[in-house]
């Protein structure tokens, strides 16, 4: 019951009491322990995603303890001149609300996911004023002294309003404990948020007990009825005290303990993030329940409009879709949804979805990747993307240099043969015929002994240069010796086309030859062997084409011969 003193009509002067000092110091100290414990227990109430109850609760009972011991430490410190008892049941009732406003604030500083914002701060530290103000005045209704107690309503209301600006003070100062520091800066940020909270407990505590105006009353009737000592009451807040100190070693050490293990956590991801940062690979990893924990910005470089999608916790069938939506080339002849649908069935299966030798992709830029997606024993999936640009172009390099005759840029010999071979393949799937034309320059060697390799080298550019211009893009010329050519003539549809295209290669191997204003004009000889008349695979076709071109020699000069048995 809250009375308020009214001076008019009390002849009877109000009781004075003194502090003892060491009692007032070790209030503080002891409440400022208890914030430093109880913030630090409740800050490990965040578990990810989760809420640990059991460090909120522990820390809502150390934190409130302390603010009940800093309490009746103050009031053990406050010496009437009257013996005072306590009422046992008050004195014990009056940690309730402390608690629950305790439980109240570390819940709003403590969001496992999101960031504490300004309002959770004012509201907690409302909660934590209101805590303090409601164990103050239920702990002083507590006291058992010959006097009657009222309050003087300026200071009731000044201490009231005291706890809950000096708890939203508090509150903001908890910023300090969550400051990015290192070493002894963390210990000491969170001893002055500590030492803030401390003081606005404290600070209510005393400007309340100055509201306080004890009025004796020798006739009063105490009505004790169960009651606690000065002595017990300091045992009981000894041991109190005593138990919050312990807890606050207990916090620090395994508080010690989380940091170490997160720092060795933090060094640790930063040290994978900056390797996977090094590589000039693509990289994701995914958890075992499919979503992405890791990528790299090589990936993001690789794929730019997937940006959006490499968030940590993106679901990996998301992502796998989004990088197949453009994708034009699929391994082993499938389509998108079966590729999609095997990659799903690995991860789930833990094995390897797609053979890396298989699997390939084209990027936007026309860079190539080497995609290779494999299962983590314990659940999840690593996916690299090798660029392999260099090493395609490398290879095209390599394969154009085999198939490709250095000296007039026609293809050679091995480019011919694998040529002629799909090219009588095609013909056999649609009963159509191949003509093959051998060609042979006449008076070569003599050019070339008499005026040198130059002019040889020269002649044959020369007339690389006009056959090749002589056939369409779907047929094929090759240099396959020395000053031998021949020509893969697809789709034939007479004998007749075929002559005249022979014909314009005479034509055009005849027309004259100028190398340093020295005349190296020459003729050739042609030999024609169809396929499938005259044979039924490349190698006798060619043999054959040979044959009519020596036939086509023997008859002079700037001939031309088909393969014929009864002829040759």
């Amino acid at each position: 019951m809250i009375n308020f003193y009214s001076f008019s009509g009390n002849d009877i002067p109000p009781l004075s009491g003194v502090y003892n000092l060491n009692l007032v110091t070790l209030s503080y100290l002891i409440v400022t322990v208890a914030c430093y414990t109880g913030l630090r227990l409740g800050n490990y109430a965040r578990n990810g995603k989760n809420f640990n109850w059991v460090w909120l609760a522990i820390g809502s009972l150390t934190m409130g303890v302390g603010v009940w011991a800093m309490h009746f430490i103050g009031m053990l410190a406050f010496k009437l001149p009257l013996p005072v008892t306590y009422n046992l049941s008050l004195t014990i009732i009056s940690i309730i609300p402390v608690i629950i406003c305790c439980a109240i604030t570390l819940t709003l500083l403590n969001h496992p996911t999101r960031p504490v914002s300004h309002l959770n701060r004012i509201l907690a530290g409302i909660s934590i004023g209101i805590g303090i103000a409601a164990m103050h005045y239920t702990g002083m209704s507590a006291m058992q002294i010959e006097a009657r107690m009222f309050y003087d309503k300026s200071w009731f209301f000044l201490s009231i309003l005291t706890a809950v600006i000096l708890g939203i003070i508090g509150m903001y100062a908890e910023i300090l404990r969550n400051k990015k520091a290192v070493g002894w800066q963390i210990t000491l940020f969170q001893i002055s948020s500590a030492a803030i909270l401390g003081l606005a407990v404290s600070d209510m505590h005393y400007i309340a007990m100055e509201a306080a105006i004890y009025i004796p009353t020798p006739d009063k009737d105490l009505n004790l009825g169960r009651f606690i000592s000065p002595v017990w009451l300091y045992t009981g807040v000894s041991i109190a005290s005593l138990a919050i100190v312990l807890i606050a070693i207990i916090a620090v050490k395994v508080d010690s303990n989380l940091q170490s293990a997160y720092n060795m956590v933090r060094v640790t991801r930063e040290r994978i993030v900056s390797a996977l940062e090094s590589i000039n690979d693509g990289f994701l990893l995914f958890d075992e329940k499919g979503t992405l924990v890791l990528s790299n910005s090589v990936f993001s470089h690789m794929y730019p409009n997937l940006k959006d999608f490499l968030v940590p916790g993106t679901p990996y069938e998301k992502i796998l879709r989004a990088w197949t939506a453009d994708r034009t080339r699929f391994p082993s002849d499938m389509n998108k949804e079966k590729y999609i649908q095997q990659c799903l069935d690995a991860f789930e299966s833990r094995i390897r979805p797609i053979s890396e030798v298989e699997d390939e992709d084209v990027l936007s830029d026309g860079r190539w990747a080497v995609v290779r997606q494999n299962p983590i024993n314990v659940g999840g999936m690593v996916g690299v993307w090798s660029d392999v640009t260099l090493l395609k172009q490398k290879q095209s390099f390599y394969r154009q240099l085999a198939h490709t005759d250095a000296l007039t840029n026609l293809p050679n010999r091995l480019a011919f043969s694998q040529y002629l071979s799909e090219a009588i393949k095609r013909a056999g799937r649609t009963n159509l015929k191949v003509a093959l034309l051998f060609i042979d320059l006449d008076k070569f060697k003599q050019i070339n002994d008499s005026q040198g390799h130059d002019a040889g080298d020269h002649v044959l550019k020369t007339i690389a240069k006009r056959i090749s211009d002589s056939v369409r893009e779907t047929d094929l010329v090759a240099r396959i010796g020395g000053d031998e050519f021949v020509a893969v003539i697809e789709h034939i549809s007479d004998i007749e086309g075929i002559k005249k295209i022979a014909g314009s290669f005479l034509q055009k191997i005849q027309e004259p030859i100028d190398f340093n204003g020295r005349d190296c004009s020459i003729g050739g000889s042609i030999g024609i062997a169809i396929f499938p008349d005259n044979a039924e695979d490349e190698k006798e076709l060619l043999k054959r084409a040979d044959k009519a071109m020596y036939a086509a020699k023997s008859a002079g000069s700037n001939n031309i011969q088909f393969y014929s048995p009864d002829s040759l």
